[in-house]
């Protein structure tokens, strides 16, 4: 915030062209500041009134806005009146662009604005910020005359296309590859059936956390080999479901 003084008067002289004295009031002609600042205008002390052209009627008059500003004073058989020009500097324009969701990283955000000053929450002071993470991103951006900040939140989902599935698994319970896992990766619906070599459904789930142990109906499945079907959609797969088929040996 700045104030702009009115000068302090001397008392009175003769008008040109009345019969009224007058008040030197000598305000700063022309004032700058960026958006949203605001500036307060001082027309001084020790007046009996003034009349701003906004209609206020206060020594001081507070501005955010660009535009023409005059005041007028009186004391006793004096008068005077004075005029400031106020206007808004240029501000960096950011477009991080919405909050997004995206399939893997990294994220290239651009803060575009060639030649200023930029600062990242990142602690990175380049022009554009590559990003490998979720989170909530912003950008200080300096032109030189103002400041002004943008952030957006980026969702980065690690999907793989085709979760792999294990070839071989050993549920013998020493704690070591006891659980067949058909991979880390995310999915909207999940869908997994397994089965025996007759063509016998021994498990499923919908739960991508949720592995098979090797059993059927709490007790030991047969050694051999099994039969899987994967099936999944996500944001990445355009919400369409996609198919994974395998083989699974089981072993103790």
């Amino acid at each position: 915030m700045g104030i702009i003084h009115g000068g302090a008067s001397s008392g009175c002289r003769y008008g040109y062209f009345s019969n009224f004295n007058s008040i030197v009031l000598n305000l700063v002609n022309q004032v700058s500041f960026c958006p949203g600042e605001t500036y307060t205008i001082d027309a001084g002390g020790g007046k009996d009134n003034y009349l701003w052209n906004t209609g206020d009627t206060t020594q001081t008059l507070s501005v955010s806005n660009e535009g023409v500003y005059w005041v007028s004073v009186t004391k006793e058989n004096c008068i005077g009146s004075d005029t400031v020009y106020v206007s808004i500097l240029p501000e960096p324009i950011i477009n991080l662009g919405n909050d997004s969701t995206y399939c893997n990283g990294p994220v290239l955000l651009d803060a575009k604005n060639m030649g200023t000053k930029y600062l990242w929450n990142t602690g990175d002071s380049a022009q554009t910020v590559s990003v490998c993470k979720s989170g909530s991103y912003s950008v200080t951006i300096d032109n030189g005359l103002c400041k002004k900040n943008s952030k957006v939140e980026i969702t980065i989902k690690d999907y793989k296309t085709f979760p792999s599935l294990q070839n071989i698994f050993t549920p013998n319970g020493d704690g070591i590859n006891d659980l067949l896992d058909l991979g880390t990766f995310a999915a909207d619906e999940h869908d997994v059936k397994i089965y025996s070599r007759w063509g016998n459904l021994v498990f499923q789930t919908t739960d991508e956390n949720n592995n098979w142990d090797g059993k059927i109906k709490d007790k030991l499945a047969d050694i051999g080999t099994y039969y899987i079907i994967l099936k999944y959609k996500s944001f990445c797969t355009n919400n369409e479901f996609i198919t994974k088929k395998g083989f699974v040996t089981l072993l103790r």
